[in-house]
């Protein structure tokens, strides 16, 4: 871990940004979006600045006590209502059975829309559809095919961190860090490596997975119009990651109800992607593609011109970009600082078409010379050798670039207005003065 000063002197930063300015309780927003913009250099910190960003938790810290106790009571209550377990109906049928002066009763053969067991029979066949693509969520990643109780022969542990290398960090139980009579931090215990395939519970069945699918079926059983699609899951993953790695057993302990409600207010947001109808319509994933193509073209006309003459549609590439927020192009740790970004900016997915421009342009020189199927081929699989921030540092200079010219625009439509209210006679004397107070206007823009 890096233990550099000038870390620590970041992560001071990010922390005092979370403690109001005064009595009111109010935290200054727009210093907490300046600052996770450029990255946020704490997983405990990001939790907690991902919540504030998707409206999970509210904007007065006073009120961050009842918000989580609600909504997490609120989640488990989705869970015991939602979640049918046919073990407390069955003996409830076998009495109806038994009991003869009752004409009817219901029983797994019944298909009347009463019935509960009809019901549990649908909501198998939607959860064994999640389960599918549950599968398919970075199955490379320790982090989701390890259950923590596997560690329970070593110690009592209520946290497992996942490092990049592939280690594993054992972090004591909050009974343990109580009994500290220093009252130091969690201490790393020790390393662990561990092969997935000798994982005793058996694939796909770890603690992770299953919070997985649970949060995946409540959300579509809550939302029938739209109910569950493919890629949802990639959409929950960095968020469910996030919220079970942070080092606050507080929080940690309640990543499954925090990540439920944070991918529902996030869902809110990008839904229409999801939804079939909309596909081709401009309200959908179409109208997203259609911008990202007039930006290519207005940003780099060469490179544009290229894709046309390969016919490269914009949709065998750029519809699982926009979908999933560019969630399958990159790794984990990629995606989740490209997510500060996103998260922070106000104008979030008018700033996802910049990135997403910004990779297109950052490989023009490896697929100009390309065929359509080497084009088609590198554009989805992306090269790893291009690192996010250069991609968000060139997304950046793109989208300032276009702000710097509506602002230009807006000077001018304004001195326009003013030269014409003070009624000058001379055209020409309009034109001078007009020139320099655009120039002292867009300085003015610049320095600012």
């Amino acid at each position: 871990m890096d233990d550099s000063p000038q870390l620590q002197e970041r992560i001071k930063l990010f922390e005092a940004a979370l403690e109001p300015n005064d009595e009111s309780g109010e935290l200054d927003m727009k210093r907490i979006r300046e600052l996770a913009f450029g990255g946020i250099p704490d997983h405990s910190l990001r939790a907690l600045y991902w919540k504030l960003l998707l409206n999970y938790l509210p904007t007065n810290k006073k009120h961050w006590t009842k918000t989580l106790e609600e909504s997490r009571k609120l989640y488990q209550t989705f869970k015991d209502e939602l979640i049918l377990d046919p073990a407390k109906f069955a003996a409830h049928t076998f009495e109806q059975e038994t009991d003869k002066s009752q004409k009817e009763f219901d029983h797994p053969l019944n298909t009347a829309k009463t019935s509960k067991w009809n019901a549990f029979f649908q909501d198998k066949a939607l959860l064994n559809e999640i389960d599918k693509d549950v599968r398919r969520t970075f199955p490379n990643l320790r982090f989701f095919t390890i259950n923590p109780s596997y560690f329970t022969n070593q110690q009592a542990l209520s946290l497992v961190e996942f490092r990049p290398d592939n280690t594993v960090i054992l972090l004591p139980s909050p009974s343990d860090s109580k009994n500290n009579s220093n009252n130091k931090p969690l201490e790393i215990l020790n390393y662990y490596t561990f092969n997935p395939k000798s994982h005793p519970e058996g694939d796909y069945q770890t603690h992770h997975y299953q919070a997985f699918k649970r949060i995946l079926f409540i959300y579509a059983k809550l939302n029938p119009g739209l109910s569950y699609v493919q890629g949802m899951n990639e959409i929950l993953a960095p968020l469910y990651y996030i919220t079970s790695i942070d080092t606050n057993p507080h929080f940690s302990s309640f990543c499954e109800a925090d990540s439920f409600f944070m991918f529902t207010n996030l869902m809110s947001e990008i839904r229409d992607n999801f939804c079939k109808p909309l596909d081709s319509s401009d309200l959908g994933v179409k109208g997203h593609m259609t911008k990202l193509n007039h930006l290519l073209q207005k940003k780099d006309f060469e490179l544009w011109k290229n894709f046309e003459e390969k016919s490269l549609n914009m949709q065998f590439y750029s519809f699982r970009w926009l979908t999933l927020l560019l969630a399958q192009e990159f790794e984990l740790n990629c995606i989740i600082r490209l997510w500060d970004s996103l998260f922070s900016d106000e104008r979030r997915f008018e700033f996802l078409l910049y990135v997403c421009c910004s990779m297109m342009m950052s490989v023009r020189g490896m697929v100009m010379e390309e065929s359509f199927a080497e084009t088609l081929k590198l554009l989805q699989k992306y090269p790893g050798s291009i690192g996010m921030n250069e991609l968000i540092d060139k997304a950046i200079i793109l989208r300032n670039e276009d702000q710097l010219t509506d602002q230009q625009h807006s000077a001018e439509r304004k001195l326009n207005n003013s030269n014409n209210n003070i009624g000058l006679k001379n055209s020409d004397e309009k034109k001078n003065l007009s020139k320099v107070k655009i120039k002292e206007e867009v300085v003015r823009v610049v320095e600012e």
